[in-house]
């Protein structure tokens, strides 16, 4: 029993548990369409995968450039069917790669089997990439490709080849069509590049040859942008656009984020600077701590020149995170709103706090890692509440038990109603387009779908829609509420 026992509990085992859980965790807690941007990033999938893309799209300007996203779940489409369970394999998947990533990096950099588990431990039940293993959007996937070009950029500098200097090129191209946070790190890359220049006095090529996929894909896509568009930097165009079109989301005047008249400008951007970002970047409930932590060992490794190169990434990213620019036209902080889009942080803050936890006897390090536990479960739980999970199966349960009925809504409630379809021709959904749009010319029995939190979002981006008060009238009756959402079946004409 004891050569059984110490078989099956044996140290080699424990990085397979410690995914089994984290895969275990995941789908309980599994989050799947949440009627967000996923809508936008499932519908040009489809388009993608039906060879007609972006056809008749409606939505932020930038999203059709995601297209590694894109096409990854075109794929999913092809192979598990055009469904909900589709658009979440590949989340899964790679967020079970950031997992694995944190244990070969922790174990590259200490050469210690244990460390490297407790920063997959850690990886494993953070709250943040456990609820977006299951949900389909960009962050995650873009921080897995640009944390593999380091982890492959780290070993081209100790292993002295060439080699993984271009495998952590080709993760940094391939991380741009997922979104543009390799512009953060690109830019500390310069910087340390020229400062390693400066202080030995002698040419590396490791950093230049992995940021030369950088300026790689730029060309590329900027000779096809110019094919398509006539724009060679079409990117920069559309994310420009796309601060315009969701005015409200950017440190814009008028903005509801930003400040209201040239005269509030520079105390707005004391205040975001300041006060507002470094909150968002270390004091989220979400990240368990663990941003804190990291800053602690930040300071401990530089009073004792320690790992100045993880210190190095973390905080230069933190200060990019707070203070760097969202335009390349003039100096708009960014918004740090939601607590994903600071994905790119979490190695760092992973392997910073596993060593930190490293420093304690056995008893304390178990009792750290069973509270860090327990809070990223309840911090998950959290997420689940606000996106409204229980309250959004329940509306997809309805949708799906009245596949037939005809449904009017807004465009972006289309795209996720037609996902729950499958996207199934023809279409039971019809688009409520215009302010001139007439409300009563609905047929008795027909649905409209409506969310005066949606609505009122996308009016703030210029679309506009019928008075929605004639939902009250006698004409209409309310037949179900959830998620924010009203369904109105048309009771007579």
């Amino acid at each position: 029993m004891k050569n059984i026992f110490n078989k099956y509990f044996n140290q080699k085992y424990v990085i397979y548990y410690i995914l089994s859980a984290a895969i275990i965790t995941r789908i309980v807690f599994s989050f799947g369409h949440v009627f967000s941007d996923d809508a936008y990033f499932d519908y040009l999938s489809y388009t993608l995968y039906k060879c007609e893309f972006a056809k008749d799209y409606i939505g932020y300007p930038h999203t059709p450039l995601r297209i590694n996203l894109l096409a990854l779940t075109a794929f999913s489409f092809m192979i598990f069917g055009i469904n909900e369970i589709a658009t979440m394999i590949f989340p899964m998947i790679l967020s079970i790669g950031n997992i694995l990533l944190a244990y070969f990096f922790m174990k590259e950099i200490t050469k210690n089997e244990n460390t490297a588990l407790i920063a997959a431990l850690l990886m494993a039940f953070f709250p943040t990439d456990i609820t977006f293993a299951t949900i389909n959007f960009s962050d995650s996937p873009s921080a897995f490709f640009i944390n593999c070009g380091l982890f492959f950029l780290y070993k081209s500098y100790k292993n002295e080849s060439l080699k993984f200097s271009i495998i952590s090129g080709i993760c940094f191209f391939l991380s741009i069509q997922f979104k543009v946070n390799i512009f953060f790190i690109g830019f500390l890359l310069v910087v340390l590049w020229i400062y390693l220049l400066i202080k030995s006095k002698s040419f590396s090529y490791y950093i230049p040859v992995a940021l030369s996929f950088i300026g790689l894909n730029l060309l590329i896509e900027g000779i096809i942008y110019w094919n398509l568009n006539s724009d060679l930097f079409y990117r920069f165009t559309q994310i420009e656009l796309n601060s315009v079109y969701n005015i409200n989301e950017f440190f814009t005047l008028g903005s509801t984020r930003g400040y209201m008249t040239e005269t509030d400008f520079w105390p707005a951007v004391v205040e975001r600077v300041f006060i507002l970002n470094p909150k968002a970047v270390f004091l989220r409930r979400f990240y368990l701590f663990l941003p804190l932590i990291a800053l602690y060992q930040s300071y401990v490794f530089i009073k004792n020149k320690k790992y100045t190169w993880l210190i190095y990434w973390f905080i230069g990213l933190s200060v990019l995170f707070i203070g760097f620019t969202s335009s390349l036209t003039h100096y708009q902080p960014i918004i740090q709103r939601l607590s994903w889009y600071m994905f790119p942080l979490f190695l760092p803050e992973v392997m910073l706090s596993t060593l930190f936890i490293s420093n304690f006897r056995k008893h304390i390090k178990t009792v750290l890692i069973i509270l860090y536990i327990c809070g990223s479960l309840a911090m998950t739980y959290h997420y689940s509440v606000y996106f409204n999970v229980d309250d959004l199966n329940k509306l997809k349960s309805f949708l799906r038990s009245n596949s037939e009925q005809i449904i009017y809504t807004d465009h972006f409630t289309k795209y996720s109603v037609d996902l729950i379809d499958g996207y199934s021709e023809p279409l039971r959904t019809k688009r409520i387009y215009s302010s001139d749009f007439n409300i009563n010319k609905l047929k008795s029995g027909e649905w409209l779908i409506y969310k005066p939190e949606h609505i009122n979002e996308l009016v703030e981006q210029g679309h506009k829609f019928p008075d929605f008060s004639l939902l009250r009238s006698e004409k209409f009756t309310l037949i179900f509420e959830a998620g924010g959402f009203l369904i109105y079946e048309k009771v007579s004409n």
